[in-house]
């Protein structure tokens, strides 16, 4: 895939968006995120098969000494800001937790450059990570809070439930209680790292 593309830094967004842009497989997740203009973000991209794939590919333009395809992780941090910033509020779902949990919290965190500084306005959290370890999976929303990273006003819950069986009940209970089909989605539109607009498609 990197062997195809221009050579330059990329966000695990833009990454992601040009691996969907493959894809026909209608269960694809990468694939839906493309087709709809939902942005995918991966900050542990290189934490996997695809980042063992993407170190071939840098090892292989060094040895031919040529320009190749690089994962940009700051790229990532500066474009979900702006989400946040674009945004009017934002909630957080965290399922387990580990690096997306800070992830996602940091991105209100960071807004403060573009001169915003609040937290999530809604969150909920499923995992079976208790805190007793220190461990980041297993904090609690409320220190969370404590951070500012959730609004002082903000609506929580936190499930010590396995992840994996509750997430299917909650989303099923979900589409059942609240049926929306027809309802807009967000799409985002880039310039490179720029975000130029986010509001409501088809």
């Amino acid at each position: 895939l990197a062997d195809e593309m221009t050579p330059g830094n990329y966000s695990s967004r833009a990454f992601l968006d040009h691996a969907g842009s493959k894809l026909t497989d209608e269960n694809s997740i990468v694939y839906q995120c493309h087709k709809l203009g939902v942005p995918m973000f991966c900050p542990a991209l290189n934490d996997s098969s695809a980042g063992i794939g993407l170190t071939v590919h840098r090892h292989r333009c060094v040895t031919e000494g040529v320009a190749g395809v690089a994962i940009d992780s700051i790229a990532d941090n500066y474009e979900l800001s702006q989400l946040v910033v674009a945004s009017r509020k934002t909630a957080a779902i965290y399922i387990a937790g580990g690096v997306p949990k800070n992830y996602i919290n940091d991105s209100v965190v960071m807004s403060y450059i573009f001169g915003v500084q609040r937290g999530h306005d809604y969150a909920f959290q499923l995992t079976t990570a208790v805190p007793l370890d220190g461990g980041l999976s297993g904090s609690t929303l409320g220190e969370a809070q404590s951070w500012g990273k959730i609004n002082k006003k903000a609506a929580f819950a936190m499930a010590w439930v396995e992840p994996s069986v509750s997430l299917p009940m909650l989303a099923a209970y979900m589409f059942d209680r609240f049926p929306a089909p027809d309802r807009p989605r967000m799409q985002a539109k880039w310039d490179g790292t720029i975000l130029k607009s986010y509001r409501r498609g088809k």
